[in-house]
């Protein structure tokens, strides 16, 4: 009796329970991805209203990541190696307002030249262009007499007195409207600078407490994964961070480079507009391949309203100087930093400004360059435990 009531009594089997747990989290994965891409587009939706919430936060990294390598070589290299300083928490804040010091003042010393030098442009040309209105009704003038001489109605004028009402109502409309219209520009704008200022602020908190948040990372690691497991996920994400950090770093000293030879050359050659137009030459050869033409095109046509000749000398200026930046500047600093060929980085440009637009086109390059990296360490991992050379 005792023998068959231990027959019947249930037993736990740790194999059995494994295989029923990973089986249930597999159907569930497949439900959710099956979920997700039946309704893409409202899948797509809902991660970028996540984006626009959490953009603050993704600004304020981003900034961080931007902002550690002057932070680093401010309190490495100059703190600790030249000056020896002990107090190292003191000297660590001093590297991080130092370093947000200097690019703040840099942004500010832009603005002071831009902003009154974009006033002053947009006043020439709005001065090289003569007055629409003005311009229409001397045409109109110049055929109604025209076609009085010529002993003819004055089509024209009687058009204009039929039609005269509805452009009336139409401007009436557009006032009606571009009371909301303005509201909704001053509610972004503020958004905008609220985003920006809160961005700042988190990656200040970011650059301050970098070492506790990623050694925190590094104990949960731990304690979730084996210890082979771990490290082979630690040396997989710095590897990560060396191959998106150069290409973001060098880039960003590229354009730099870049932006400084244009108001050099602008300034020769004395071209009109020279610190706008080299402000948006330098930010947008950030973007490879179609940044160059991105900064060019608005560049020709503000200086084509002042002067169509100065306009093909820029244009002609920064066919050149891009040259330089692709065969010469752009390899040195760069080098083969991402590891990724042109195909591939066009793509990534072109799906990542599609869905991201200029931040996408911006980030898509070093992106696509750490999943390549990714699928190519674990098809060499799958491949070698296959014992396949291919």
């Amino acid at each position: 009796m005792d023998t068959n009531k231990k027959k019947h009594k249930f037993e736990q089997n740790s194999k059995y329970l494994t295989i029923s747990i990973y089986t249930v989290f597999v159907i569930l994965t497949g439900c959710i991805i099956f979920r997700l891409f039946y309704n893409l587009a409202g899948t797509i939706e809902v991660i970028r209203h996540l984006i626009g919430v959490l953009s603050p936060f993704l600004i304020g990294l981003l900034i961080a990541y931007m902002m550690n390598p002057m932070i680093k070589f401010l309190y490495s290299r100059i703190f600790k190696q030249k000056l020896h300083v002990k107090r190292e928490r003191l000297f660590k804040i001093f590297s991080i307002i130092i370093s947000y010091l200097i690019v703040l003042g840099a942004l500010a010393l832009c603005l002071f030249f831009v902003i009154p030098q974009l006033i002053e442009s947009i006043a020439e040309i709005s001065n090289s262009i003569p007055s629409a209105y003005d311009m229409i009704m001397d045409r109109v003038t110049n055929l109604t007499k025209h076609g009085q001489n010529m002993n003819t109605p004055g089509m024209i004028n009687v058009y204009l007195n039929q039609n005269m009402p509805k452009v009336l109502n139409m401007i009436e409309e557009f006032m009606g409207k571009s009371i909301p219209m303005l509201y909704d520009m001053s509610m972004q704008a503020i958004k905008i600078v609220m985003n920006l200022f809160i961005a700042i602020i988190v990656s200040i908190y970011l650059s301050f407490d970098k070492k506790i948040l990623l050694h925190a990372l590094k104990k949960f690691i731990y304690a979730a994964l084996s210890i082979e497991k771990a490290e082979n996920l630690i040396d997989t994400f710095r590897e990560c961070n060396q191959i998106f950090g150069s290409y973001l770093t060098g880039k960003a000293l590229d354009s730099l480079i870049i932006g400084i030879l244009c108001f050099i050359f602008m300034t020769i050659l004395k071209l009109p507009l020279s610190v706008l137009i080299s402000l948006i030459v330098g930010i947008t050869n950030m973007i490879p391949y179609f940044g160059p033409f991105i900064g060019a095109i608005p560049g020709v046509c503000l200086i084509l309203f002042l002067s169509p000749i100065a306009a093909i000398k820029f244009a002609i200026m920064v066919f050149l100087l891009q040259q330089f930046d692709g065969y010469i500047l752009g390899p040195r600093i760069l080098g083969n930093s991402t590891g990724v060929r042109p195909i591939a980085i066009l793509f990534a440009i072109i799906v990542g400004g599609a869905y991201f637009g200029a931040v996408g086109m911006f980030l898509g390059v070093p992106v696509f360059a750490v999943v390549q990296y990714l699928v190519g360490k674990w098809t060499e991992e799958r491949l070698k435990k296959k014992s396949i050379e291919v």
